[in-house]
């Protein structure tokens, strides 16, 4: 859990030892062949998986995801809270200004109450941030039910 906490005080080191998805990985989180304005990196840990959207046109504007356990957010009620859809689920995001950036944070159980998704959405504007939640909005880890494991 500390070697998690470190790496998100330094994301962008973090990020930096991600690696590319290949053009399976990258279908696989669209959902499809379908293009994406972001670049996206896969950072796989003990008990997570990260995964980084960036754009190269305008490197501020980022995406991040990590789905595991133990997402290190926080819920902050002086923050102003937005109700909104990240694909079937309805969650609370909360919007601050970090590293003169507009940034939305959420966190939502994924089918489960152990697999957690923690989402972070930086752009300059409110369009940015709205295009690239858009962007997120459809990916099938948000929209589907896993597969079940084991045996029934």
């Amino acid at each position: 859990m500390w070697l998690f906490a470190c790496a998100l005080s330094s994301a962008q080191t973090i990020e930096d030892e991600a690696k590319p998805l290949s053009k399976e990985q990258l279908t696989e989180l669209l959902g499809s062949d379908r293009p994406s304005r972001l670049q996206w990196k896969r950072l796989a840990g003990p008990d997570c998986t990260t995964y980084y959207g960036r754009n190269a046109e305008r490197p501020w504007e980022l995406v991040g995801i990590y789905l595991g356990g133990f997402p290190p957010f926080v819920r902050d009620s002086s923050l102003p809270q937005i109700e909104r859809r990240l694909g079937m689920y309805l969650v609370t995001w909360q919007r601050k200004e970090h590293r003169g950036l507009l940034h939305l944070e959420a966190s939502v159980s994924l089918h489960s109450d152990y697999w957690k998704v923690y989402v972070w959405v930086e752009g300059k504007n409110q369009v940015e941030l709205d295009q690239l939640s858009e962007e997120i909005f459809h990916f099938p880890m948000f929209n589907q039910m896993p597969q079940p494991v084991g045996a029934p």
